[in-house]
């Protein structure tokens, strides 16, 4: 075997894994969510464009060390998410506002557990989700404890930092605690904002 041929072959070797390594699963045309580097690869697929994406989780979702979020200003999540009563573990600080395991929602989220921590030091930070505005929070349960360093207009939920006039919680429960020893905007469900569909 000669050496150009070689490494042709090594070059199409590692283009192949590289390409299938992460590659999410369907059924049906649903992503179908197992592990944390999935709910990953599902967040960069949400805001590269695809935001319509819909997905269920398979097993409980270790979410420690990850930094995506699902959902950007410009990418709004609008497809639905059933976590099929799994639960999903964050540890993780907001380090810019609007930051949360998701970002930006006009969908729905739905039979969800979310634990863990989330340190805050800025505005508009929630247990699950940053921004609701449409969309729908559905049979979740949060016991995250959140860790609130900012006075004043915090702008921090239990469940959603800050939701529309048409946006829906059904059938949810904020369980955790919102630790903060500054006097700061804080509730454990949401923030109703009055400019819907308006985003700040």
């Amino acid at each position: 075997m000669n050496k150009s041929f070689t490494r042709w072959l090594l070059c199409m070797l590692v283009y192949m894994f590289s390409s299938a390594t992460w590659a999410l699963d369907q059924v049906g045309g649903v992503y179908q969510i197992g592990t944390g580097q999935d709910l990953a690869d599902f967040a960069a697929l949400v805001n590269g464009g695809d935001v319509t994406a819909n997905a269920v989780l398979t097993a409980d979702i270790d979410y420690t060390g990850q930094t995506a979020m699902i959902g950007s200003r410009s990418k709004r999540f609008a497809g639905t998410l059933d976590g099929q009563g799994h639960t999903i573990t964050l540890d993780f600080t907001a380090t810019a506002e609007n930051y949360s395991l998701f970002g930006y929602v006009c969908g729905a989220v739905r039979n969800l557990r979310v634990t863990g921590t989330v340190k805050a030091g800025v505005k508009v930070v929630g247990g699950i989700i940053s921004n609701l505005y449409g969309g729908l929070l559905e049979n979740c349960y949060c016991d995250v404890v959140m860790e609130i360093s900012l006075t004043g207009d915090a702008t921090c939920g239990g469940l959603v930092g800050r939701s529309g006039i048409a946006s829906s919680l059904r059938n949810c429960v904020f369980a955790g605690k919102l630790d903060h020893s500054l006097p700061a905007r804080l509730s454990p469900l949401s923030h109703r904002h009055p400019q819907f569909p308006g985003i700040p």
